[in-house]
């Protein structure tokens, strides 16, 4: 059993050995890994001298080891930084996927409008350059009316199919 001192002094050294891992510490390990592993290999394939081959050998172990260490004190840093990015970029695909249904709803219901309005512009004697002239203002304020009186395409259609029937 430690004394009070005792295991003070163990934590003191613990703490100093242990270094400060963080969610970039796998990756630099690895890389660091994979470099030492490649320098070996060329020194094998190239017939170095023997004590060049042993350092390199030396350096990859001590490589494989600090992987293995970042491994044992930070996979679950690197694990939840995998997992940040990944849902990032679901995110990220689902906005973009959004946004682009949202401009082609936005073109369909422009061109189903335009193509209402342009009958009714016709049917009030104007004519179709006209219209086309005016077109874009008329879009906006058509879309500023909507938006104040909370536009609803269905209900708006729904209203006007019905807009005969007694009940």
């Amino acid at each position: 059993m430690y004394s009070r001192e005792e295991y003070q002094q163990v934590k003191k050294e613990v703490v100093k050995q242990r270094k400060a891992y963080d969610e970039n510490s796998v990756d630099k390990s690895r890389e660091k890994w994979l470099d030492a592993r490649e320098r070996r290999q060329d020194l094998e394939a190239s017939r170095a001298n023997i004590d060049a081959i042993y350092e390199a050998r030396q350096m990859e172990s001590d490589a494989e080891k600090e992987l293995e260490d970042a491994i044992h004190h930070a996979g679950h840093l690197a694990a939840a930084k995998q997992h940040r990015e990944h849902t990032e970029q679901a995110e990220k695909a689902s906005r973009a996927q959004q946004e682009k249904e949202q401009a082609q709803y936005a073109k369909e219901e422009e061109e189903k409008t335009k193509a209402e309005m342009l009958q009714r512009w016709l049917a009030s004697g104007g004519t179709s350059h006209q219209f086309f002239q005016q077109w874009g203002d008329m879009w906006r304020n058509i879309l500023a009316e909507r938006t104040m009186t909370g536009h609803d395409a269905m209900a708006e259609r729904m209203a006007q199919r019905y807009a005969g029937v007694q009940i």
